[in-house]
């Protein structure tokens, strides 16, 4: 038997004591985050302001390059024995100063990294809650209007990674109407979300990561 997580256990538990007049419905709850348009629109706002951050992390590597070959480049000379004694005093000085300068870029760099991905996230999740929120209205009100008693996510898995629901009457899923809904009247500027999207997406960036 596969293992099944708590919730999904007490979902099925719901759904076996339902009573054969009670009517149950399905939605992919992944699928219309996903194609939401408000969704979309969203994203590429966390895209345009990972640009902006990459954009300073860049420069910050870049200053952090040079300082490493200033820093080198004092090491060496002070190595070198055809330099006089307080010349080669100088460029040992020289070299921790670069070192020490050095080491505070790099610190710098993983700093502003952790402080941009950790807010981008926070970010991302407040955003995902609100619109997730405004999807459930919806699924709710659609539930209503046909009478449903349950409305189950077909787009959960178990433990196993497999489909929570093997099988269900494609009737029962109203994961289409809901779509249709929210993105009434904005399906052209989907369109023109989705293009401009790709096209960030092709820029890549230091991510939101986990």
């Amino acid at each position: 038997m596969f293992p099944i997580r708590p919730i999904l256990a007490a979902v099925v538990l719901a759904v076996c004591t339902c009573s054969a007049q009670d009517s149950i419905g399905f939605v992919d709850m992944e699928r219309i985050f996903q194609e939401f348009y408000k969704t979309v629109k969203e994203e590429i706002k966390l895209q345009k302001q990972m640009d902006v951050y990459k954009q300073y992390a860049v420069a910050l590597e870049s200053s952090i390059g040079e300082l490493q070959r200033e820093a080198n480049k004092a090491r060496d000379e002070s190595l070198n024995l055809a330099l006089k004694p307080e010349i080669r005093a100088e460029k040992q000085a020289e070299a921790r100063q670069n070192f020490m300068e050095l080491q505070d870029k790099k610190r710098e760099l993983r700093e502003y990294q952790n402080d941009k991905k950790r807010g981008l996230r926070e970010r991302y999740e407040e955003t995902r809650a609100l619109l997730v929120a405004e999807i459930a209205d919806i699924v709710q009100q659609e539930a209503k209007a046909r009478k449903l008693r349950l409305v189950l996510d077909s787009s959960g898995k178990t433990l196993n990674g497999i489909p929570a629901f093997v099988y269900f009457e494609p009737e029962m899923d109203f994961t289409d109407a809901v779509v249709e809904i929210l993105n009434r009247g904005h399906h052209a500027e989907l369109e023109e979300l989705r293009e401009q999207s790709k096209e960030l997406d092709s820029r890549g960036g230091f991510g939101v990561g986990n």
